[in-house]
């Protein structure tokens, strides 16, 4: 069973520049369910965490992006809350060098976004929601401002077929309808169309690539419809 030291939680609270009143609610928050103590586990923080994240990514995108529709949100929050995601920032963070556990358990990656939401949801008991909210937005800008607006990390294609089905039930279909330059360098000209009505075109150097333009084109001309 790996103890956590005093020196080990005073280095966390200047990682994440955040120091606990209530310097047990940080060390329950580094605690696995495989380790039986009074103090608990970290389960119940991370729970709480879960919330806080959630609400603070989606208040963030909603002021970042103020043309993107609910559609085009709901994806960029769940790509930005996913365990996935949370993961990778503990891991660059060090958060896992930190955790409790039996020996028996083997660390793995669900693991590290369990800890980074029970350290959100730990702030947020000790001191309330302002630096809990504020830790949520330093650790996630970087993988915000990486969302490039509209089409999240240029996914545009996943994207568009997300919003038609909940629009109109159908997916969108491609079609490759020019192609130019020579045969070792091909340029290619993509539509797409939705309920068989063309609603975006777009050109690249390969097929997938004009048809992420093409999507890319027939999002914004959704939205422009749904406003």
């Amino acid at each position: 069973m790996k103890k956590i030291k005093k020196k080990e939680l005073k280095s966390l609270e200047k990682k994440i520049d955040y120091l606990f009143a209530a310097p047990l609610l940080l060390e329950q928050a580094l605690t696995h369910r495989s380790i039986k103590t009074e103090l608990g586990d970290y389960e119940r923080l991370e729970f709480l965490g879960d919330s806080i994240v959630g609400f603070v990514v989606a208040s963030e995108l909603y002021k970042r992006f103020p043309q993107s529709s609910e559609g085009t949100l709901s994806k960029l929050k769940a790509e930005l809350v996913s365990g996935k995601n949370l993961a990778k920032i503990a891991k660059k963070e060090g958060f896992g060098a930190y955790l409790r556990l039996n020996i028996g358990e083997n660390k793995n990656a669900s693991f590290l976004a369990d800890i980074f939401e029970s350290i959100i949801g730990a702030v947020y008991c000790d001191g309330g929601f302002t630096p809990a909210s504020s830790l949520v937005r330093r650790l996630l800008n970087d993988s915000i401002q990486e969302t490039k607006g509209i089409g999240g990390k240029k996914d545009y294609k996943s994207l568009l077929q997300i919003v038609c089905q909940k629009l109109y039930q159908k997916p969108p279909t491609y079609k490759i309808v020019k192609t130019s330059g020579p045969d070792h360098k091909p340029f290619f000209t993509a539509v797409v169309a939705i309920q068989n009505q063309q609603h975006g075109d777009g050109e690249g150097r390969t097929k997938k690539a004009a048809e992420q333009v093409a999507a890319k084109m027939a999002l914004e001309n959704i939205e422009t419809e749904q406003q």
